[in-house]
C-alpha cells in the first residue's frame, strides 16, 4: 500500500480527487491534502508520502518547484503532475525533468481510475526497482570493509605506477574518505611456528583485530599477500608525542604488549620511511620488509625501522673454514662437532652483521654441498633426497637465522648417516670382491696383498686396513685361511700325497705347507689324512684335540693366530 498527497490550491478538485475514487482499491492507504507546494513540502518531510499529485501552477511554490524540491530532499518520493490542454507543453517539460507522469484536467471517475492504475504500475515497479538497488547497497555495504582491505593491498604490496585519478576515483566508489598524506607503512609478523597449524588463521585473525582496535578507523590494517599484517600509519591523525618525536615506536610498543598479554604470541614490526601520498605507499611497504629482515641477525619480537639496515655489512661473508670442518664431520659422521660447526657459522654471520639475502645463500650452498654428499652415496631414498631440496624452499621462507641452523643440522644428521651406511656397505663390498678372488686364485704361489689390491682397484694400505677392520683378521691369515680349508678337503676326500695337496694350493715347498697346516689343524697332513680314513672305516681314536674341532675330522678354527 501506498501513502498520497493531493496538492492543488483550488479546495473543490482536492476534495473531488480524493472522493472521487476508491483509493484503497488502488493501493492507497493514506490520502492527504495541501493548499499549495510549501505545505506540500513541509507535509513531505513530516512524513513522506509515496506519490504527490500536483497542481502544476500553484501560489507560493508550483508542481514544478515542489517536484524539484521533493526530488533534491526526498528522491523515493514520487510526483505526477496535474495540468490542464493549454499547460501540455509545460507538462511535457515537467516529464524531462524527472516527474513521474501527468493528468491532464478537467478530471473524470472513469479517465482518473484507468491512469491511477498506470501510475500504481509505475509505483510498483519503481519500488521493486528501489528495492533491489537496497538490497544491492546493503550486500555492498557488506562487502566494503573487505573490498577496502583489497584496495589497500593492491595500492601497498603491488608495485606499478598508481594514477592519482584513478585512485581517488576508486576510493569514492568505496565510499572511504579522501584523506591526504602523509603515511608510514608498518609490516607485522607475528611468530606463529608453535601454534598448531588449523589455530593459525585463528590467531592471526585476532593478532589483526588486536590491531585495528589499537589503532582506529583512521589507520588502515588489511592483509599483504603472504600473510603479514599491515598498518597505514595516517600521520596527521596520530597524538603529539610531548618531546615532539615520532609516536609510531610507541604505539607498536603498546601493541606488541598487548599482543604478547592476551595471546601469549611475540610479533616482530618494521617501518619504512614517510609516504606523502598514497602513490608512495608502496615504496614504503617495500622498505618496511626490508627492515623486517633484520630479524634474521638481530632476533624477532622487536621493532624495527628501515633506518636500522644501515648496521648491515654490504660486502658477502662465506665461512669457509667453518664449512669445510662442518662437511668433514659430516663425512666422518660426528654428530656433536658438526653441530658446533653450524653454530660457528651463524655466530660469525652474526659478528659480521651478514645482511638476509647473504644468510640465505650462505646456508643454500651449505645445503647443495650436503646434497653432493648424497649423490656420492649413490644409494639415497627419495625421501631423503625430497627433504634436501625441500630446504632450499624452507629457508626462503625462514624466519631466523636460528631456524636455518635448526633445518640444516636436522639434514646434515641425516647426510652423515647415509654416508656412513653408504661407506659401510662399500666396504662389505669391497672387502666381499677381494675374498672372493682370493677364493679364485689361492693356488698361485705368489698371490699377495698388492695383486688382489690391484684387482679392485684400491690401494695395499687401504685394503689391509679394510680387511682387519671387516673380518677381523688380516690379509695373510685370510689368504692361509683358505688355503687350509682347501687342503683339509683335498687330504680327506683325495688319495693325494701331501706334497701334492701342498702345490694346488699354492705352497712350493711342503716342509712349510706341513707347519702351517699342523698350526691350523694340530695335526700334520698325514697325520690328519690317516685319521680321516680311519674314521671312514668307523675305527675310535683317542678324542681330538681342541683344534681338531668336535668332530675330529680336522675343521679348521673360526680365526687363525692372525687374529
Amino acid at each position: 500500500m501506498y501513502k498520497l498527497l493531493i496538492v492543488d490550491d483550488e479546495e473543490i478538485i482536492r476534495r473531488s480527487i480524493a472522493r472521487i475514487l476508491d483509493w484503497e482499491s488502488l493501493g492507497f492507504s493514506s490520502v492527504r491534502q495541501a493548499e499549495d507546494g510549501r505545505q506540500a513540502l513541509e507535509m513531505s518531510l513530516s512524513d513522506p508520502p509515496d506519490l504527490v499529485l500536483a497542481d502544476i501552477r500553484m501560489p507560493f511554490m508550483d508542481g514544478l518547484e515542489l517536484a524539484e524540491a521533493l526530488r533534491e530532499k526526498l528522491p523515493a518520493t514520487c510526483v505526477v503532475i496535474l495540468s490542464g490542454h493549454n499547460e501540455f507543453a509545460l507538462a511535457q517539460q515537467a516529464i524531462g525533468a524527472g516527474v513521474l507522469d501527468y493528468i491532464l484536467k478537467p478530471l473524470g471517475a472513469a479517465s482518473l481510475t484507468a491512469k491511477m492504475k498506470e501510475i500504481k504500475e509505475k509505483l510498483d515497479t519503481r519500488r521493486k526497482d528501489f528495492q533491489y538497488l537496497e538490497k544491492m547497497r546493503a550486500q555492498l555495504r557488506q562487502s566494503l570493509p573487505p573490498l577496502r582491505e583489497s584496495f589497500w593491498e593492491k595500492l601497498t604490496c603491488l608495485p606499478g605506477r598508481k594514477d592519482p585519478a584513478d585512485t581517488e576515483r576508486r576510493m569514492r566508489l568505496l565510499e572511504m574518505p579522501l584523506t591526504e598524506g602523509p603515511y608510514t607503512v608498518c609490516v607485522i609478523e607475528p611468530d606463529l611456528s608453535h601454534t598448531e597449524a588449523e589455530d593459525t588463521a585463528l590467531f592471526a585473525y585476532a593478532i589483526r583485530n588486536i590491531v585495528t582496535e589499537s589503532l582506529g578507523d583512521a589507520h588502515p590494517v588489511f592483509m599483504d599477500p603472504k600473510g603479514r599484517i599491515v598498518a597505514l600509519f595516517h600521520l596527521p591523525s596520530l597524538p603529539v608525542s610531548p618531546e615532539g618525536g615520532d609516536m609510531i615506536p610507541s604505539v607498536l610498543k603498546v601493541i606488541q604488549n598487548s599482543i604478547d598479554l592476551f595471546l601469549g604470541i611475540s610479533a616482530t614490526f618494521a617501518t619504512g620511511t614517510r609516504a606523502d601520498a598514497v602513490d608512495g605507499l608502496h615504496s614504503s611497504y617495500t622498505e618496511a620488509l626490508a627492515a623486517l629482515e633484520c630479524k634474521y641477525t638481530l632476533g624477532e619480537g622487536r621493532i624495527y625501522s628501515i633506518y636500522d639496515l644501515d648496521y648491515l655489512e654490504s660486502e658477502f661473508i662465506y665461512p669457509f673454514d667453518a664449512a669445510a670442518s662442518l662437511l668433514m664431520h659430516v663425512k666422518t659422521w660426528q654428530q656433536e662437532p658438526l653441530a658446533m660447526d653450524l653454530e660457528a657459522i651463524a655466530a660469525l654471520l652474526r659478528e659480521r652483521k651478514a645482511s638476509p639475502d647473504n644468510i640465505k645463500l650462505v646456508f643454500v650452498q651449505l645445503v647443495t654441498e650436503l646434497m653432493k654428499l648424497l649423490v656420492e652415496t649413490q644409494t639415497t631414498a627419495p625421501e631423503t633426497w625430497t627433504a634436501g631440496l625441500s630446504l632450499f624452499q624452507y629457508i626462503e621462507r625462514s624466519r631466523t637465522i636460528e631456524d636455518l641452523v635448526s633445518a640444516l643440522r636436522g639434514f646434515a644428521v641425516t647426510v652423515a648417516k647415509r654416508t656412513a651406511e653408504a661407506r659401510t656397505n662399500s666396504t662389505r663390498m669391497l672387502v666381499g670382491k677381494a675374498r672372493a678372488y682370493i677364493e679364485s686364485h689361492y693356488m698361485q704361489e705368489q698371490l699377495s696383498l698388492e695383486a688382489v689390491s690391484a684387482h679392485v682397484c684400491v690401494s695395499s694400505g687401504y685394503l689391509s686396513a679394510l680387511f682387519k677392520k671387516e673380518t677381523g683378521i688380516n690379509f695373510t691369515d685370510c689368504l692361509t685361511r683358505v688355503r687350509m680349508e682347501k687342503a683339509v678337503d683335498l687330504l680327506r676326500t683325495t688319495d693325494l700325497k701331501g706334497y701334492e695337496v701342498a702345490d694346488r694350493i699354492g705352497f712350493s715347498n711342503p716342509h712349510y705347507f706341513s707347519i702351517a697346516f699342523k698350526k691350523h689343524t694340530g695335526r700334520s697332513p698325514s697325520e690328519f689324512k690317516e685319521d680321516a680314513k680311519d674314521d671312514s672305516k668307523g675305527i675310535a681314536k683317542n678324542p681330538p684335540s681342541a683344534a681338531t674341532g668336535a668332530s675330529g675330522r680336522g675343521t679348521l678354527p673360526e680365526r687363525g693366530d692372525g687374529e
